[in-house]
């Protein structure tokens, strides 16, 4: 995994912008890879911390439990 360099969420922008993320985002369930994808996206807004998105075909069909709205 890359270190990446800390953040201060008091100077992200108001109103929020949209990035896109260049790495690669993987979500586990144990040990199960439940989402991966390549160019997310993530919203900054002032004092939130990063919210990542990444379209439904980054989700893997095989988990029943997750539910993609």
């Amino acid at each position: 995994m890359t270190e990446l360099p800390p953040e201060n969420v008091q100077l992200y922008p108001r109103p929020p912008s949209i990035e896109t993320v260049e790495q690669c985002i993987i979500i586990q369930l144990g040990c199960a890879v439940i989402a991966d994808m390549v160019r997310a996206y993530r919203v900054l807004e002032t004092h939130h911390a990063p919210t990542y998105y990444f379209p439904p075909e980054g989700v893997h069909s095989t988990r029943k439990t997750l539910r993609v709205t």
